[in-house]
């Protein structure tokens, strides 16, 4: 891993954070990480708050004695100076492991240093505010799709997000390049990997997407978004 003193400020133009907010971080340490690092491990004792900056990360969460079960996948610039645990800001451990699936670049401040820009800045405690009631609305979107949605419009909805993140939404074709193995999709998705390698297979013979390795093309963006209509 390497450290540098400061880092660009590129990304920040697509984020809604004020200019205090950016000028405070262009002055912390931004951190590297290679794809597939440990950022920190779940159970880790917390002692910084961890900023995504740039590159994808994988959130997960024990499921078993050995397992790991991916929970959540957050990437630049859709959110851009998320944090990647926001427990981390109450709890005294890491609530989640977090991995990297590209090179990151990561700022790392204390909680300290973080507390005392929330209590200096009231429009930046306002930003993290929203950004925790985001949260919330999507892990609770999450729990009604999960009970009502079948699995091929699950599956829809996460293939439509990781294109909409590579590509203009609702193209006419979508191309992506999938950094996750088929488990971690199959896990974001709540599915064993043999059901979600069934249900790709069976996009591919409908001519909904074209699978060829790494890279996944949608075929007919608006044949999945119909899947994934709640229902009524």
């Amino acid at each position: 891993m390497r450290i540098l003193s400061r880092g660009g400020v590129g990304a920040f133009s697509a984020i809604r954070f004020n200019n205090v907010w950016t000028s405070y971080l262009k002055a912390r340490k931004v951190h590297h990480f290679q794809a597939r690092e440990t950022i920190f491990h779940e159970g880790m004792p917390v002692e910084l708050v961890h900023i995504l900056y740039d590159g994808e990360v994988k959130l997960s969460v024990k499921s078993g004695t050995w397992t790991q079960r991916a929970i959540r996948f957050l990437s630049s610039p859709h959110h851009s100076c998320d944090i990647l645990d926001k427990a981390c800001l109450v709890a005294s451990t890491h609530a989640v492991t977090c991995e990297t699936l590209t090179p990151c670049q990561v700022y790392c401040i204390s909680r300290e240093d973080f507390f005392q820009l929330m209590r200096e800045e009231p429009e930046l405690a306002d930003s993290l505010m929203k950004s925790l009631s985001h949260e919330i609305r999507f892990l609770i979107q999450h729990f009604h799709e999960e009970i009502a949605l079948p699995a091929r419009g699950r599956l829809a909805k996460v293939l439509l997000d990781l294109g909409d993140r590579q590509t203009a939404s609702m193209e006419k074709r979508m191309d992506i390049v999938l950094s996750l193995r088929r488990q971690e999709l199959a896990d974001i998705v709540g599915l064993c990997r043999e059901t979600t390698t069934r249900i790709l297979n069976e996009f591919s013979r409908s001519h909904i997407l074209s699978l060829n390795g790494k890279r996944l093309t949608i075929l007919a963006p608006e044949r999945l978004a119909a899947l994934t209509k709640l229902p009524s």
